[in-house]
């Protein structure tokens, strides 16, 4: 699989939303050993599938972590500053 993931990144950076169906074709067209069985094994659909869903969901994440922080800098610039009392 490994030798394969800079190619879904890149299809995933043109479209977030391309199944892993899809993506499972384009790497059988590569040469990737496409085995249609549903065990764990290297070039079965549901290897690309875990794959796919591992990379979405890191994306989510990052995502989700830059959105937080975004609003984090926005409200600390519109914020009064806390005075010290002692």
């Amino acid at each position: 699989m490994d030798p394969f993931t800079d190619n879904i990144d890149s299809w995933l950076d043109e479209d977030i939303e391309y199944q892993a169906t899809w993506i499972y074709d384009r790497l059988c067209n590569m040469g990737f050993t496409c085995l249609r069985a549903t065990h764990r094994q290297a070039g079965s659909y549901e290897t690309v599938k875990r794959k796919v869903h591992q990379i979405k969901a890191e994306r989510q994440r990052n995502r989700a972590r830059a959105t937080f922080h975004s609003s984090m800098n926005f409200w600390k610039k519109r914020l009064p500053a806390r005075s010290s009392v002692a």
